[in-house]
């Protein structure tokens, strides 16, 4: 077998390895999240980029606005695995949306964010997105 085409072996070998691993994680923070949806409302942020490790947070409410479950995935390989979050639990979701800081917490303002405009557009009022542009307008 030519070197290259073992090369070309290999490399194929490990992409489909890093696929597998990455849907292994996939599935159990998916499972997670199920979990969180007999809470109540749920909505998931990711904060972090390209160049640093992403951090997903997944966060349940109650009708009060307060965060009942909260689990988090971050890490640096695919080996890693959704874990609770019980400092987020308790927290209301207005004080977790306008949190700044780490990846950690700006996933968890995204996720509060996503459920505070979830219970304004069922109100019918308008979403925190639309308010800050008629404000800023």
């Amino acid at each position: 077998m030519s070197d290259l085409l073992l090369l070309t072996v290999l490399l194929a070998g490990c992409w489909g390895l890093q696929m597998y691993l990455t849907g292994r994680q996939v599935r159990a923070f998916m499972r997670q999240v199920a979990q969180l949806r007999r809470l109540g409302p749920t909505a998931t942020g990711v904060g972090g980029g390209r160049a640093t490790r992403r951090v997903y947070v997944a966060l349940a409410s109650d009708a009060s606005g307060r965060v009942v479950g909260a689990r988090r995935l971050g890490g640096v390989t695919t080996l890693a695995r959704p874990r609770p979050a019980p400092e987020l639990e308790g927290l209301a979701l207005a004080e977790l949306a306008d949190a700044r800081g780490d990846a950690s917490a700006r996933a968890a303002a995204m996720a509060a964010r996503h459920l505070l405009d979830r219970d304004s557009l069922e109100r019918g009022e308008p979403s925190r997105t639309e308010r800050k542009e008629a404000h800023s307008a």
